[in-house]
């Protein structure tokens, strides 16, 4: 369930970028500190997950979504600036 939360709701691509982001970081954070404490893995995983709600309220899609957003108005604003 966390795939979509990390990804963004709302849209197609958001549970599906936060599938291919979600499996890979959870098996790496738990092979990295498989020799710790039992747990370890989870509380790290755990943070990383109120982090990105907490500064990505709309996943990583609506981070990419604004990206792509200000790249097009900078070129529109430079195509009306070459007129």
């Amino acid at each position: 369930m966390a795939g979509p939360i990390i990804g963004g709701l709302g849209s197609l691509a958001g549970p599906i970028v936060g599938a291919l982001l979600n499996k890979p970081f959870a098996e790496i954070m738990r092979g990295a500190l498989a020799e710790g404490r039992s747990g370890n893995s989870l509380i790290v995983y755990g943070s990383f997950l109120i982090l990105t709600v907490m500064f990505m309220p709309r996943g990583v899609t609506g981070v990419l979504h604004v990206i792509y957003l200000k790249i097009i108005r900078r070129f529109a604003n430079n195509r009306q600036g070459d007129n």
